[in-house]
């Protein structure tokens, strides 16, 4: 006379008392789970007609085989110790029921191990902390080396780490590493378009410019977009395109008129512009404004790099003021 084990109760409840039936649900769930834990071998995973009928009438001396208990525990959600163990532990072949003080049988979509595998899958990163802190450290590198080597030397670094950005952004990550690669990835691409203009490619560094406002505003990081449009709009007045640049950097001051990064869209962004229009009023009063933004935020007296993502420092502000009334035929 069969046993009624575990295993039998949930067969006969699930309706998976025939070979071909539970045969057919035994192979999907050996194909699930070789996906979730990467295991291949699984697929190929069968049970004989015997080995089922010796599972059913609970004729086991021991254990089935490792694999086959793997699939088994997905599958029907419970340890095949419990499984091929009698409920109560009487052999009453009469008993159709799970007694009272054992959990009701699970749902098969409710797997803990499925649950678990899942939550690793959605918060599994290929992008470390110390990744993370390499490529913002190589990005700062290359602004303090930009004034001594130039873009030539620093462009080809620049693009790699573009790229690696780029390459990580296509694995997966939690939101807090995915949204740093995002603003790590938009200042490569600031970068790029600064060194472009340089080298007098102003079409490339409009390419460049727009990816990296892109990237920032898909994260609300103000500070680079901010930096992204003062870069924009410095490769549009190189390009003699004097009233788009007054025009991207006024857009930008009028999202942000009161951040540190508006000194440098007032005093090279627009005032250079301007004066370039002949406007000396607007100009004038860009500057004015400025010179004000620096005294409220408190900014470095000394010369910050050009290609700096901090805020304009004093004396970098004036050399732009300087250019701007040069511009203006203020000589004196």
């Amino acid at each position: 006379m069969p046993r009624t084990t575990l295993f039998r109760q949930l067969l006969q409840q699930r309706h998976l008392t025939t070979y071909e039936a539970f045969s057919a649900q035994f192979e999907r769930s050996a194909a699930k789970l070789a996906d979730l834990d990467g295991d291949q071998r699984l697929v190929s995973l069968q049970v004989s007609s015997r080995q089922f009928d010796r599972w059913l009438g609970g004729e086991l001396r021991g254990l089935p085989r490792p694999d086959a208990c793997r699939v088994l525990e997905y599958m029907l959600g419970r340890p095949v110790s419990e499984l091929f163990s009698v409920p109560g532990g009487r052999d009453d072949a009469r008993t159709t029921q799970t007694p009272p003080s054992s959990p009701p049988p699970r749902d098969p979509g409710d797997s803990p191990l499925e649950i678990v595998a899942r939550a690793h899958h959605l918060t599994a990163s290929n992008a470390d902390d110390a990744t993370l802190a390499l490529l913002g450290s190589s990005l700062e590198t290359v602004t303090a080396r930009y004034e001594l080597d130039g873009p030539h030397a620093l462009r080809p670094e620049t693009r790699n780490l573009r790229q690696l950005a780029h390459t990580l952004l296509d694995g997966r990550q939690p939101p807090r590493v995915r949204q740093e690669l995002f603003r790590l990835a938009a200042r490569a691409s600031g970068l790029l378009g600064y060194m472009a203009v340089n080298t007098g490619d102003f079409e490339l560094a409009e390419a460049y410019c727009t990816e990296a406002l892109d990237l920032s505003r898909a994260i609300d990081d103000r500070d680079t977009e901010l930096w992204a449009s003062g870069t924009l709009s410095f490769g549009l007045y190189y390009a003699g395109r004097y009233g788009e640049a007054d025009a991207c950097a006024a857009a930008a001051v009028e999202q942000a008129p009161s951040s540190a990064q508006s000194i440098r869209l007032l005093v090279n962004g627009r005032a250079r512009a301007l004066a370039k229009t002949g406007d000396r009023r607007a100009s004038e009063h860009a500057i004015g404004k400025a010179l004000d933004l620096s005294d409220g935020h408190d900014v470095t007296v000394g010369l910050t790099s050009c290609i700096s993502f901090e805020p304009y420092g004093r004396a970098r502000t004036l050399a732009n003021a300087v250019t701007a009334h040069l511009a203006l035929h203020d000589t004196a």
